[in-house]
């Protein structure tokens, strides 16, 4: 696969801002980032628990605590960011078909303070952040496969985002019955979407007892 350099370029200089932010500002680590790593450190302990809708975030709290390096949080959240602010610039220059504007609108969110708290909090907010807006990309681009894909990554980092499959899951239905999808790609479709709250309601059943319960967990 070709890399285009225009893109590798913007991504790197965003990787590298986000990076000299790290040292700058030092790591960040919240709450919930603790609590992420304790719950992967009892899982490596062979001790069930956590919460099934941040898979993501337990799944880099397992590479974290196994290397014993807390930084690989901010490090991940770094190159996340970076991809989400590469997503914002082709999602504009989809829609505008003009660099200058694509770039412009980059280089907004790439300054923003919102945007660089974000990734050196490096929580599951960022992560998640950053599936919707190549999920957003994707499906901007009408290829629906790599946007159900990645919107189903955004579901294993947050559970908000299911609000946004259920959506697509009506949308798809609808482009069948329009008869502008195929039944077969629509039923792939929807299952792709489906999976991510399957197996979190699933877990919260099994070892909690109640299918929501992580959700609630995770506002209060």
């Amino acid at each position: 696969m070709v890399i285009n350099q225009k893109y590798l370029v913007i991504w790197l200089f965003a990787f590298l801002y986000f990076c000299w932010g790290m040292l700058r500002f030092g790591l960040v680590i919240d709450t919930d980032d603790w609590g992420i790593l304790v719950n992967s450190r009892m899982l490596l302990d062979g001790q069930i628990s956590g919460d099934p809708n941040k898979t993501f975030s337990i799944l880099v709290g397992l590479c974290a605590v196994i290397l014993d390096d807390p930084w690989i949080f901010p490090i991940v959240s770094s190159v996340l960011g970076a991809v989400a602010c590469l997503g914002v610039y082709r999602i504009i220059e989809v829609i505008t078909e003009n660099s200058v504007v694509a770039f412009s609108g980059w280089a907004v969110v790439l300054v923003s303070p919102v945007m660089l708290w974000q990734v050196l909090s490096c929580n599951s907010i960022s992560f998640m952040t950053c599936f919707l807006i190549w999920a957003l990309y994707f499906f901007t681009s009408e290829d629906y496969l790599k946007g159900c894909l990645v919107l189903s990554l955004a579901s294993l980092a947050r559970p908000e985002p299911i609000f946004i499959a259920m959506f697509l899951s009506l949308f798809m239905i609808w482009k069948v019955r329009r008869g502008e999808l195929s039944c077969k790609s629509g039923i792939t479709f929807i299952l792709i979407l489906g999976l991510p709250p399957l197996w979190w309601m699933g877990f919260n059943e099994l070892v909690y007892g109640r299918l929501f319960y992580s959700i609630k967990q995770v506002h209060q």
